[in-house]
């Protein structure tokens, strides 16, 4: 995820990227065929100092509703090169 609002420190650059794995503690994804709407949850548990992070000017969260966001998993899909790879299995996510 990136913060368009945030210098980045290391690179100078004028956004920061924002490590959205590092924060996730739990993931919980269900479809109901019978009402036809996918229901998804992320929680995450970001430090106190790493706050500034997820936050707009104004003190706005980055994360909006109806953000889209792709999830992707670790599997045991080994590479050419013999490393495991991430796989996306959820094509685009809302959040709400």
């Amino acid at each position: 995820m990136t913060n368009y609002f945030i210098d980045d420190p290391k690179t100078k650059a004028s956004s920061t990227l924002v490590n959205f794995n590092d924060h996730v503690t739990a993931f919980n994804a269900s479809y109901d065929t019978d009402i036809m709407v996918p229901n998804a949850t992320i929680g995450l548990q970001v430090p106190n100092f790493l706050r500034y992070l997820y936050k707009m000017p104004g003190g706005n969260n980055l994360l909006e509703t109806m953000m889209q966001v792709q999830v992707y998993a670790k599997g045991y899909y080994l590479a050419s090169n013999g490393d495991t790879v991430y796989r996306r299995f959820s094509r685009e996510l809302h959040l709400t």
